[in-house]
């Protein structure tokens, strides 16, 4: 295999991370499996869908705007943290103020937090969850207006991301994109051209600079939005805004699709594959090429004493002939000779590995059994289930790679105050290799996994 088609193969990959097809994906890696921050500061969702009526001509002329006030607003908060509170319930705790997810958010988005605090948005257990909060607070403005007008505003309120301090489903395939080509060595932020290619094109399709600034901040930080290998971040959590559905699909959506065909067209048109991987500062995706090159002949000489191999330059002066063919194959710069031919070897398709499934799928279904089983193994000599306030504390929160390839779970659990029971960490009497909360939720966790033929992996502490 040649070192062009290795990176094209490369920028195929990055453009796949780019497509319509991937967006699906990652929009529904978003909404299933994980907890939704709800933002309802307001409820002008409701008018600007019935403005949007009157002004396309959607229905009749007896459609006017309603009236919302201060008291409705606070109804639909309320309904939304009676919401929220059974996701405070599920995870085992009073306050939504004691969830892991909420101390999470305090670190990375500390202006949600404080809408969290102050009653303005709401972590609610599922993207399902907003729907049905959508359709009560609807019916409930809505009750002196016909059921047929319910229904169609129902149907043209959209639950949307990337609206106040939510991210867009586009920037989460950027930050895909931006951690595959890290993985491969290149730094998407630093790919000469971009900046001034993006400018350009924004302007001729109408699309704000503003968005540009925030192209630029998830190729940077990609690491908090996605993992290495490019899935969502366990930890990571959508906000969801109540949109009108032109303004959420025909207009934010619709430069959510401009951008990234723009992104894409960058990648294919003005910079290429050679460019690609031979662009400064991608020195370590070169001599990864190398390595895919000659390891397969490395790891043969591992196999066989006999076989010895090295590596040459390739004469780029040869004029071009082309040299009778000889007993020592050469391609791409690898030479492979042989002393004895040794037995002939066949070759069976690998089978995929586990780590290859969704790890989200994985995390959720250990999640959802995890507080039982732990509550299930809590027996003497191990730390006893009084009030199961720990077993609910225990989650999963992200997975990790290990050099070896094998998944490595990170989870946490409350601390205060069982970390007293943890070896290195507490002090006797109460700390003990049998109370340690680490060994209970390792074994708990592989107890979960048999069934789930997992295979190998490790689990940490976060």
């Amino acid at each position: 295999m040649s070192k062009a088609v290795v990176s094209k193969r490369i920028s195929n990959q990055l453009l796949e991370k780019l497509s319509s097809e991937f967006n699906k994906k990652t929009r529904q890696a978003a909404q299933r499996g994980r907890p939704q921050i709800l933002q309802l500061e307001n409820l002008d969702f409701i008018n600007e869908t019935l403005d949007s009526f009157i002004e396309r001509g959607k229905g009749s002329k007896s459609i006017k705007k309603v009236t919302v006030t201060d008291k409705d607003v606070k109804w639909a908060q309320d309904l939304a943290k009676s919401y929220q509170a059974r996701f405070v319930q599920k995870r085992g705790f009073t306050k939504v103020t004691d969830t892991y997810e909420y101390a999470h958010i305090s670190e990375v988005l500390p202006k949600v937090a404080r809408d969290i605090k102050n009653g303005t948005s709401f972590i609610i257990i599922s993207f399902s969850t907003a729907a049905t909060i959508k359709r009560k607070i609807i019916d409930q403005i809505l009750k002196d207006k016909s059921k047929a007008l319910r229904a169609r505003v129902k149907a043209k309120v959209d639950r949307g991301h990337g609206v106040a301090g939510g991210t867009a489903i586009s920037s989460l395939q950027l930050a895909q994109a931006a951690s595959l080509a890290s993985k491969k060595g290149i730094d998407l932020a630093a790919t000469p051209g971009l900046d001034k290619y993006l400018k350009t094109q924004f302007k001729e399709a109408g699309i704000e600079l503003k968005n540009l600034n925030l192209i630029k901040e998830v190729l940077v930080d990609y690491q908090t939005l996605v993992t290495p290998k490019g899935d969502l971040r366990a930890d990571y959590i959508p906000i969801i805004t109540f949109q009108d559905f032109y303004a959420n699909r025909g207009i934010d959506a619709k430069d959510e699709k401009k951008i990234l065909e723009i992104v894409r067209k960058f990648f294919t048109d003005a910079i290429g594959a050679d460019q690609l991987v031979n662009m400064e500062g991608s020195r370590s995706l070169k001599d990864k090429i190398e390595a895919h090159l000659v390891m397969p002949f490395v790891d043969l000489d591992k196999r066989n004493k006999n076989v010895r191999t090295k590596t040459k330059a390739r004469n780029l002066n040869d004029g071009g002939r082309k040299k009778a063919p000889s007993k020592s194959m050469s391609d791409s710069a690898v030479v492979v000779s042989q002393k004895k031919k040794g037995p002939k070897k066949t070759f069976t398709a690998k089978k995929p590995r586990n780590t290859q499934r969704s790890m989200f799928s994985i995390i959720s279904l250990i999640n959802e059994k995890l507080p039982s089983t732990i509550q299930k193994n809590m027996k003497e000599p191990a730390l006893v289930n009084r009030t199961g306030r720990f077993a609910n504390s225990v989650r999963i929160m992200e997975v990790t790679e290990t050099r070896q390839g094998y998944p490595s779970f990170g989870y946490m659990y409350q601390k205060d105050p069982y970390q007293v029971f943890e070896m290195g960490r507490g002090k006797a009497p109460w700390a003990t290799d049998d109370r340690d909360p680490r060994k209970l939720i390792d074994s708990s966790i592989r107890e979960i996994a048999a069934n789930l033929a997992l295979g190998r992996f490790y689990t940490r502490r976060i």
